[in-house]
């Protein structure tokens, strides 16, 4: 037959889930130096009973509580902190001055479809912020935290790399064929002028666009580099 628990009992559970959990963040905060002996064994004597009685009640021990670990002395503090108010301001300026970062890629006048894509990229770049802030805080996340926001932010530069590579190769592939073509045509009678200087401004944007995604890949290297080199050789820093 399945025992009942009265309702009388379930405070206490609780009651001693919590002392345990009180316990074990000032033995977490204090240190093990801190604690004086005698408090140690009642500690001990105290978690043990404790155990026991949420075991007796549930059936089951207790989870491993789980607590953020402060940081440790580290740069990485410092440079959470400066990324994210890189970030603030990286997206500010996609947002109010989309023309500073068109201006690289593509002769002016810019649509309204290319001003708003810009100002979304903006948006992205300001939501990344938040994630840095609160990992930049001694006491704001975890070891695990820190690091699931660090390859979070790996992912989205080196991704937008990959995207701008991507975009180069296709640039210089399309160029060789035009030129292909443009030598091809060239040999043909009656060539008008209009159709000639049309295929080159064609060719100068693209070799503008090429030029910026170049600028904005290189932009990116840095970052992408040390991420990586920090999330493989410098563990210790989380």
């Amino acid at each position: 037959m399945q025992s009942y628990l009265p309702p009388r009992s379930i405070p206490s559970i609780h009651e001693h889930a919590l002392q345990y959990t009180v316990l074990e963040v000032c033995v977490a905060r204090t240190g093990a130096r801190g604690v004086p002996r005698i408090s140690k064994l009642v500690y001990a004597s105290f978690r043990l009973s404790t155990l026991l009685s949420i075991t007796t009640h549930t059936g089951h021990p207790p989870r491993s509580i789980t607590m953020s670990s402060p940081m440790p002395s580290s740069p990485l503090h410092t440079l959470f902190l400066t990324e994210a108010i890189l970030k603030i301001l990286g997206g500010a300026t996609f947002i109010l001055f989309p023309s500073s970062i068109l201006k690289n890629l593509i002769a002016p006048p810019y649509t309204p479809a290319l001003t708003l894509l810009v100002r979304c990229l903006g948006t992205q770049t300001l939501a990344f912020s938040i994630p840095l802030f609160l990992a930049a805080r001694s006491h704001g996340l975890g070891k695990e935290g820190r690091r699931l926001v660090y390859w979070s932010v790996l992912a989205r530069e080196g991704f937008l790399m990959i995207g701008l590579l991507g975009g180069i190769a296709g640039i210089w592939s399309r160029g060789r064929a035009q030129d292909g073509l443009r030598v091809e045509r060239s040999l043909e009678e009656g060539k008008g002028g209009e159709s000639r200087a049309a295929e080159e401004d064609q060719a100068v944007e693209q070799r503008m666009l090429q030029r910026g995604s170049w600028l904005w890949v290189s932009e990116l290297v840095p970052f992408v580099v040390g991420r990586v080199w920090i999330l493989t050789q410098k563990e210790e820093w989380f």
